[in-house]
């Protein structure tokens, strides 16, 4: 075996690793011979020893530590093939794989020895699987030279044939009859007579006279009654005579219970005023004055934008039983968002005529006043 040494391999993360003999520094640091990207790995963990099939381990006082098969070291520990060395949250698997023996020379296996027979490796003394691919193991001697083939047998020639001064005559073939001529063909005999032909008529059953003709069908539509008739089926149905709605007069309201029914819309929003006032007397809270401010103004403009767009009226009309509605158009629906901002807008004006537009109610006949005659609508009373 002069010449063959041994080779050291270290599996790790799906990778393998092949050593040289000596030591080989385990740790983090660039400068390690066997760096490793593991934050639980100290920066100079350890140190693998290899020499002439042996291997060992030494710990350099790690802060993780190092395990060997499972249990910590400290110092230095031999270690065998197969072993798992554990640095920090590293597995080192050892594999130390003895040198080819050489043709010819005898090789030494020692009797207790285990071999892998799927990888053809040697284990760990004790073991009972292969460190490398986790089979069963074996103590197998490695199989030795081919037996030589045994030799051919020798070749037998075959015996020689007598020698002879005659040669036997070749029998030949008996010569082949003559052929009989062949037999006169028989004389023709009739056969039987042929059936005669049937007549050429034969009367057959009575045929049945033939059916009157019929009546000539009536001519066909000409094409433009038949457009016609199918403008007639493919019109649409006529739309259903439309219900009569019975319209009630109805009275213009007055000026004073137009003012009641303002009275009581002003109330409404001086009600959410006065309630926001106790709370700040109550509190001392300056919130509460401008939250009454802003609700009650909100309050006023959905009596307008609400009350009178969808719904024809306010709280205050809808207690004295009056509407607002649009000109030619019966009391029990709104008068809908433009007219409502025209008559709020009619409204205001009003307001800065010293309340001429409100007086015209009461001495005009209809009873409107300038924000109504502006979007055209008019307060009745309900029937």
């Amino acid at each position: 075996m002069t010449g063959q040494t041994w080779r050291h391999y270290v599996d790790y993360e799906g990778r393998t690793v092949e050593l040289a003999g000596g030591e080989t520094t385990v740790g983090r640091s660039r400068t390690c011979a066997l760096s490793l990207k593991d934050v639980t790995v100290s920066r100079h963990h350890a140190t693998l020893h290899f020499e002439d099939g042996r291997a060992a381990v030494t710990d350099h006082g790690s802060s993780n530590g190092t395990f060997v098969n499972g249990k910590r070291i400290e110092g230095r520990v031999e270690i065998e093939n197969g072993d798992r060395v554990m640095v920090g949250e590293t597995v080192l698997v050892i594999r130390l794989v003895p040198p080819a023996p050489v043709p010819g020379a005898t090789v030494r296996i020692e009797a207790d020895a285990l071999f892998c027979p799927a990888c053809n490796l040697p284990a760990p003394r004790g073991a009972e699987a292969c460190p490398a691919c986790g089979g069963p193991v074996e103590r197998l001697l490695p199989a030795g030279p081919p037996a030589a083939a045994p030799p051919p047998p020798p070749f037998e020639a075959p015996p020689p044939l007598p020698l002879s001064d005659t040669v036997p005559p070749v029998p030949s073939a008996p010569l082949a009859a003559p052929a009989a001529p062949p037999p006169p063909p028989p004389a023709f005999a009739p056969g039987p007579a042929a059936p005669p032909p049937p007549p050429a008529f034969a009367p057959g059953p009575a045929v049945p006279p033939a059916p009157p003709p019929r009546p000539e069908p009536p001519p066909p539509p000409s094409g433009e009654v038949l457009s016609s008739i199918r403008e007639i089926e493919l019109a649409p149905p006529p739309p259903p005579p439309r219900a009569r709605v019975e319209t009630r007069p109805v009275s213009p309201a007055g000026f004073w219970i137009r003012v009641a029914a303002s009275l009581l819309d002003g109330l409404l929003a001086m009600l959410v005023s006065m309630l926001f006032s106790a709370l700040y007397w109550l509190t001392r809270s300056p919130v509460f004055p401008i939250l009454g401010m802003v609700l009650s103004i909100a309050a006023g403009l959905a009596i307008v934008f609400v009350g009178w767009a969808f719904f024809g009226t306010s709280p205050g009309k809808k207690l004295l039983g009056l509407a607002i509605v649009a000109e030619g158009v019966p009391p029990g629906g709104g008068i809908g968002a433009l007219k409502a901002f025209v008559r709020w807008i009619g409204c205001m004006l009003s307001g800065f005529l010293f309340g001429i537009g409100f007086l015209l109610v009461a001495f005009r006949g209809d009873k409107r006043g300038l924000h109504d005659l502006l979007a055209g609508t008019a307060v009745v009373r309900r029937s």
